[in-house]
């Protein structure tokens, strides 16, 4: 075993340790009151009960696959894919366990104030985004070294997107519903306030952040990871240069790394804007990732034209991240225009605010189009152009093309944990409401959840 195998174990490995700490540190906190315990636990049971139903029809139908694979295109990728889809329902699970676990707690510490409610709901999330990536690098890392060609391992990409979706769709409609259900019978006909006790949807709400906006986000990250870099080592082995076989897997690596970082130098104390700690957090681990695959790519790749060439579509990858996010941020922050005309529309009525809300939902397609548009091109570019002598300079591009994307899901440890914290906080007012805490404290949780609604 080589330098270039031990670094993306290490990470992995690292970033559960990080997890298993966190986890431990959560437990540790006061769960709040019996009655918010009891609320919890109706919320777990639900949850489970509906990911129990769904693995009843999943399980047969992966393990059916997993044996036709096997059988028809080789044991490998039967095995692959009984990885990739076992591993995307531990990721969903472990999301969902987590967030049950951290919310209660948010709820609990919102009589503390806004910087412990941040840092329970915050770590909660980066519990999810320690683990889940952390088990795609390892999968696809031990799956490569022991079927060194990509082609004999494909199916655990297969396996993923299985798993992930039913999970993301079935939770999402779920969620979708619940919430539309909770919302017409609480706000609309009985007038009374959201997850108010009174109304018993509440709890399938809750239900539903948990299924779709925890475990199926979970999974569909998951997922992306692993097909993501996949289709690089792919492209690498197409290519045929050995220099660049485990380059895909390094550019993980030097993302898990930059993101326990990241997640570490967070700090809740004295907070007054919960998007300050978070886009630090951002931030430094954009710009750790970029000097790690830097190096990466002098000492494993070389001091080529070519090497400088795919570090570059690695650097775009992680810029793209940033960009996406401060689009997200403009079309969805309750501080800026587009919502803010949204809000605006609501006083003409439904149809003006369904309009409004669905122009706005249109126009944010624009810039993200043109940034990834702009990303392509300029990756594709950067490495057909550096092709070296005598290769085909169109599978070098679309290899660089598909390191930008890499580069941009290596992130996905901090992106994930910023991410996942919405759906506690979002719960955690939930718990707050039918408990009767108080307004205060469902001012604290309803701060943090529009920042998560925000990322």
């Amino acid at each position: 075993m080589d330098i270039q195998q031990i670094l993306p174990i290490g990470a992995g490995i690292a970033s559960f340790i990080v997890a298993l700490g966190i986890v431990t540190w959560i437990t540790k906190q006061p769960s709040g009151t019996k009655e918010m315990m009891e609320i919890s636990n109706a919320v777990k049971v639900g949850a489970a009960a509906f990911l129990r139903r769904e693995m009843k029809i999943i399980i047969p139908i992966a393990i059916t696959l997993s044996i036709i694979i096997g059988y028809f295109i080789g044991f490998s990728n039967g095995l692959a894919f009984a990885v990739g889809a076992t591993l995307s329902a531990v990721a969903g699970l472990i999301s969902l366990k987590i967030t049950v676990k951290a919310a209660v707690r948010a709820a609990h510490l919102s009589g503390s104030g806004l910087g412990k409610t941040f840092a329970m709901a915050f770590r909660g999330g980066a519990t999810v985004g320690l683990a889940v990536p952390a088990m795609a690098l390892l999968a696809i890392t031990g799956l490569y070294m022991i079927y060194p060609d990509p082609i004999t391992i494909a199916g655990v990409g297969i396996g993923a997107s299985l798993i992930a979706l039913f999970i993301r769709i079935g939770g999402g409609i779920f969620t979708k519903a619940a919430d539309m259900g909770a919302d017409l019978v609480g706000k609309v006909e009985a007038n009374i306030p959201e997850d108010d006790p009174r109304n018993p949807a509440t709890i399938a709400d809750n239900v539903g952040d948990n299924v779709g906006d925890a475990a199926g986000m979970g999974s569909d990250v998951y997922e992306s990871y692993i097909v993501t870099i996949l289709a690089s080592l792919l492209i690498a082995a197409l290519i045929g240069a050995p220099q660049i076989f485990m380059y895909p897997i390094l550019i993980g690596t030097s993302g898990m790394i930059a993101s326990i970082i990241g997640i570490v130098i967070v700090r809740s104390k004295n907070i007054t804007d919960v998007m300050k700690p978070l886009n630090v957090s951002f931030y430094v681990s954009a710009t750790i990732a970029i000097i790690l695959n830097f190096i990466f790519t002098y000492y494993f790749i070389g001091q080529t034209t070519i090497a400088y060439a795919l570090f570059g579509t690695t650097v775009i990858g992680v810029i793209l991240v940033p960009v996406i996010q401060k689009i997200t941020d403009r079309y969805t922050n309750y501080k800026y225009k587009p919502v803010k005309d949204i809000v605006e529309s609501a006083k003409w009525g439904y149809a003006s605010l369904t309009l409004m809300g669905i122009i706005k939902g249109m126009q944010s397609t624009g810039p993200f189009m043109i940034a990834l548009i702009v990303a392509i091109i300029l990756s594709f570019s950067i490495a057909s152009n550096a092709a070296p002598e005598g290769t085909d300079p169109v599978l070098y591009g679309i290899f660089g093309t598909s390191l930008t994307a890499m580069a941009m899901l290596s992130l996905a440890g901090i992106v994930l944990s910023i991410d996942a914290f919405g759906p506690i906080a979002d719960n955690a007012g939930g718990i707050v409401e039918m408990t009767g805490m108080g307004e205060e404290n469902r001012k604290v949780t309803d701060e943090i959840d529009a920042v998560g609604n925000t990322l």
